[in-house]
């Protein structure tokens, strides 16, 4: 195994001079749902699929947002386990290549079994992959990241936060500014503001939110 910016010394002899070339080939060691890489709560963790294989065909296109291609290629997997109960933001924007990516509740046993996933973000994260979905302290989350064709290889960083529900500015807070974000999300019928996820924005919604500022973080 190797660590990205950690140097590797490799000795190389021959019975007689001559010369030659080192060819290094790279990929994250995880190709396959059952050895996903174990990670857990916020942080940054680099990945690499360069010289990767496809593991499986995730035949889910509307879930991505891309009928033309239905699968993530040289595909690596992560076994994720957040520690907050909330909502989360998984990402690649620091990739170097055009990601996608799906998230699983379990390891996936046929097609269209996706319970989230991104392709093109779009803003700052451009062709990278990047989603929010709600999660569940410590219930434990298949990640499934790669190329949105079989060329798109590199290396990247997948990043994972976890915010309280009516923490909607993100800063470990409950504040009036909070209040204001949501009057003003909802009102522009913003996915952040769709906190029963039923793609309507009522007033079940603004009795959620009071309930969750209420109740607190």
């Amino acid at each position: 195994p190797v660590q990205r910016g950690r140097d590797v010394f490799i000795r190389v002899a021959t019975p007689t001079p001559a010369g030659f070339t080192i060819e290094a080939l790279y990929f994250q060691p995880n190709p396959i749902c059952q050895t996903a890489t174990s990670i857990a709560g916020d942080g940054a963790w680099p990945f690499g699929n360069t010289g990767g294989v496809t593991s499986q065909s995730l035949a889910d296109p509307s879930a991505c947002g891309s009928p033309e291609s239905s699968n993530i290629f040289n595909d690596v997997w992560f076994r994720w386990t957040p520690s907050k109960t909330g909502v989360a933001t998984l990402g690649t924007c620091d990739a170097n290549f055009d990601t996608k990516m799906a998230v699983f509740a379990a390891c996936p046993s046929g097609p269209g079994t996706s319970i989230a996933c991104s392709d093109d973000a779009g803003g700052a994260c451009g062709t990278r992959a990047r989603l929010v979905m709600n999660v569940t302290a410590g219930v434990t989350y298949f990640v499934r990241l790669g190329g949105r064709t079989e060329e798109d290889q590199g290396d990247g960083t997948l990043t994972a936060s976890v915010r309280c529900f009516a923490d909607l500015n993100a800063d470990d807070e409950l504040t009036f500014d909070d209040v204001q974000l949501f009057i003003s999300s909802y009102n522009a019928t913003a996915p952040e503001a769709d906190l029963n996820s039923d793609g309507e924005w009522t007033f079940d919604d603004i009795q959620l939110f009071v309930q969750l500022y209420n109740s607190g973080c």
